[in-house]
């Protein structure tokens, strides 16, 4: 008979773990660029001593992939690299006179970004400057060009952003942002089961359900504020292998929903099962703890 009560919890727990395994999913997408990499034409007009002159280069805009450790892995990104008199370089500044060891340079920045069709409402391009490197390395602005230098820009054409689609690539690895889904899934999972699954009419708690359930209150409001900020902030340390630190993601998850059959064990008469199941999360973080080390 008590088998059968345990029919509601079950759906219950079964739904939040779907949904946390979703949201997991989901927000682990990555979509990379139908276009990875595109030239970009362009050109200044500038004049120097009294004379006018104009330079045309292009710019290689290359998708490179996605973010990796300790980074948004859902980021995209690229890398571009100027061609100018069939010179190519990932140097942004383009040389048009040298006097007295002071080097007078074209500044043209581009973003990738931008260019590429990827948060295109984020930027926008910077007008090309002038910028004056001495002997001694220290730099001038275009309002402080040392005397010697008589160079102004005239006028520029700059390429304009294409339209880009974004195609399904996979799923990253485990970061911070999936541990957070799925730990308020388990939390609403929680909440539902704290309110749905009542205590069973001839169940009597024993003093190991009453120490259970200070443990839960415990295991909710200390444990897992720490163990989940600890999965974040490890992350940034590694010293073992990376699924380890993959796993410690999804410890706070499983101490969630081990409290989540903690209490409706309990509720339906499975004291010594409802007692020891809410520490499953804490094995798991202790062997991992041990495997960091011993790999």
């Amino acid at each position: 008979m008590k088998n059968k009560t345990l029919t509601l919890p079950a759906i219950i727990i079964a739904i939040g773990l779907v949904v946390a395994l979703v949201g997991c999913l989901l927000t682990s997408m990555q979509f990379k660029p139908a276009v990875t990499e595109q030239d970009f034409n362009y050109s200044v007009t500038y004049k120097i001593d009294g004379e006018t002159k104009t330079f045309n280069g292009v710019y290689t805009c290359r998708f490179t992939g996605f973010g990796g450790a300790g980074v948004d892995p859902l980021a995209r990104y690229y890398n571009g690299v100027y061609t100018v008199d069939g010179e190519s370089t990932e140097s942004r500044s383009y040389a048009i006179a040298e006097k007295d060891g002071c080097v007078l340079e074209i500044i043209t920045l581009f973003d990738d970004d931008y260019l590429m069709g990827d948060n295109q409402e984020e930027y926008e391009l910077v007008d090309p400057c002038l910028e004056a490197t001495d002997a001694e390395g220290y730099q001038y602005g275009e309002d402080e060009l040392p005397a010697e230098f008589d160079a102004e820009i005239i006028s520029w054409e700059y390429p304009e952003p294409i339209e880009n689609t974004f195609v399904f690539a996979g799923f990253s690895a485990l970061y911070s942002v999936n541990m957070g889904v799925m730990l308020l899934a388990g939390l609403l999972t929680l909440l539902i089961c704290v309110i749905l699954v009542k205590k069973s009419e001839e169940v009597s708690y024993s003093v190991l359900d009453k120490i259970g359930i200070v443990l839960n209150f415990i295991g909710v409001f200390a444990v897992l504020p720490i163990i989940s900020l600890a999965a974040c902030l490890i992350q940034a340390y590694p010293t073992g292998p990376d699924w380890i630190y993959q796993a410690y993601l999804c410890v706070p998850p499983i101490i969630v929903f081990s409290i989540v059959a903690s209490v409706t064990l309990r509720r339906k008469g499975f004291g010594k099962s409802g007692f020891f199941v809410q520490f499953l999360g804490i094995i798991v973080e202790v062997i991992l703890a041990v495997l960091e080390y011993a790999l």
